[in-house]
Parts: C-alpha cells; structure tokens; sequence
C-alpha cells in the first residue's frame, strides 16, 4: 500500500534482485510450473512479488522498532 511504500522509501528499504529471483523460484516450486509457465509468471507478477517482499519487509521493520 502506499503507506508501506512511503516508508520504505523513509527507511531506505529495498529488495534486492537475489531476494527477488529467490521469492519467485518458491512461487516455481510450490506450483510446480513448468519453464514455459514460469517465464510468463515471471514477467507478469515479478513486480507483483517485489511489493509483497518490501511490505513484508518494512512491517518486520516497523514490528522490531515497536519493542
């Protein structure tokens, strides 16, 4: 969501391609996509996947800096 963004951006938050590419390759696995599948999900939903890894990211940040 925008708040998460804007506080990412607040925080220096990013994600990196390995973390990226390592999400996608559980998405692979888990659905068990053939190659053909894979690179057409990979091109639709990797920015998808990258603002779920950056959500999940700052709310773990925002979660440590409330103790």
């Amino acid at each position: 969501s925008l708040l998460f963004n804007e506080i990412a951006k607040l925080e220096n938050i990013s994600v990196s391609d390995e973390e990226l590419d390592k999400e996608i390759q559980l998405y692979k696995n888990y659905y068990h996509m053939d190659d053909t599948t894979f690179e057409g999900f990979k091109t639709e939903k990797s920015n998808d996947v990258k603002n779920e890894i950056l959500r999940r990211k700052t709310a773990n940040i925002l979660l440590d800096n409330n103790n």
